[in-house]
């Protein structure tokens, strides 16, 4: 496997049928998530972002501070659109009541039609910015959600969508006047160990799933291989008070950098080193997930620090420990990609003291 890097910041924005892809920079509004990593430790090294040590660990993570000032619009717009239910208008005709029996009833249309151009074309941006952070640099198109009385999704996953799931609530579920609506994730814990090995206690619902409330402004990104589903919820009609989401996903990685290095002469680099690399990860155990890290190259060629931007690795094998496997994958990114290893790459003047930042993903299927 060889990889081709693209430099992120001389893209244009693309459509690749209906999945999006825009350039952006890891460091722009979550910069603060790689500074924190770092400063938990004053040598250099491999560091796990604080997003990816939660999704490592329990699936999940949230963001309770996405982007406030775009939320209260997006909000807004949902809500003045149904502030007088006697009005005719063509963008009232666009929801599709998607009805599954025994597994899916929500109303939903696309976040593309239903919003302003300008407004849908910021969230798209912010959600890209965040996706960035944990590696992905394209996304779905997002759906735009309302459930009230009786809607629900019950288990499911989305494999094949992306290797990460993202829901953003617009509802106000301070006052909210509804049951339910949660969103409903199976215990990593339960996932990943024999649910017989401790089968002498008792569980209940609580023990076995995580309940991530819609709070207002929440960002939710998650495993979409996890069983998962929205608790129905009970108590509204109106869809203003009900729960009102944008969802959808992260898809595949790809490698990118910016900075100053030479595109070729890195990819060159970079694919000498790899070989090496997939050479000890083939002696691992069998496992699936994505690992994404990202390199920070100074202008002296010596990669500064690793960080971990994401870790969904599980193992396939019975009996294998699976945070010992994601040890030694680690260890050997770390291991080839430490040092001086870009000291032969030529730096751009204009940026000769901005470290070069690549982004390398490694699926595992």
């Amino acid at each position: 496997l060889f990889f081709r890097l693209c430099r992120v910041n001389a893209m244009s924005a693309v459509g690749l049928g209906h999945w999006v892809v825009r350039p952006c920079r890891i460091r722009t509004h979550h910069a603060d998530r790689l500074v924190q990593a770092r400063a938990a430790s004053k040598e250099q090294g491999l560091f796990l972002t604080p997003a990816c040590e939660r999704l490592l660990n329990q699936g999940w993570t949230v963001d309770d501070s996405f982007a406030p000032q775009l939320v209260s619009s997006l909000r807004e717009e949902f809500m003045s659109r149904f502030e007088n239910p006697l009005e005719v208008s063509a963008d009232r005709f666009i929801w599709d009541y998607w009805l599954v029996p025994h597994q899916y009833a929500l109303m939903r249309t696309t976040a593309e039609a239903f919003f302003a151009p300008a407004t849908y074309q910021l969230l798209e941006e912010r959600v890209l910015e965040w996706a960035a952070t944990l590696g992905c640099r394209s996304c779905s198109p997002m759906w735009l959600s309302y459930y009230v009385d009786g809607h629900a999704q019950e288990l499911h996953t989305d494999a094949p969508h992306g290797p990460f799931a993202f829901v953003l609530s617009l509802t106000d579920f301070e006052h909210r006047r509804f049951t339910g609506g949660e969103t409903q994730l199976l215990k990593q814990e339960t996932v990943l160990r024999s649910f017989w090995e401790d089968a002498g206690t008792a569980k209940e619902v609580n023990q076995l799933f995580d309940f991530i409330e819609p709070r207002l402004g929440r960002l939710t990104v998650f495993d979409g291989r996890i069983p998962h589903g929205v608790r129905q919820v009970r108590g509204v009609q109106d869809p203003r008070e009900g729960r009102i989401v944008v969802h959808g996903w992260f898809t595949e990685p790809t490698p990118y950098f910016d900075g100053g290095i030479d595109e070729d002469i890195a990819t060159g680099i970079l694919n000498e080193h790899m070989a090496g690399v997939f050479e000890e990860i083939q002696k691992l155990p069998s496992c699936n997930g994505v690992v994404v890290v990202r390199l920070d190259v100074g202008p002296d060629g010596q990669v500064k620090t690793i960080d971990v931007l994401s870790c969904t690795l599980q193992t396939i094998d019975v009996g294998v420990d699976r945070y010992e496997v994601v040890d030694a994958v680690l260890e050997a990114i770390e291991a080839k990609f430490e040092g001086p290893v870009f000291a032969g790459a030529v730096f751009t003047e204009t940026v000769s003291q901005e470290p070069t930042g690549i982004t390398l993903p490694f699926i595992f299927d």
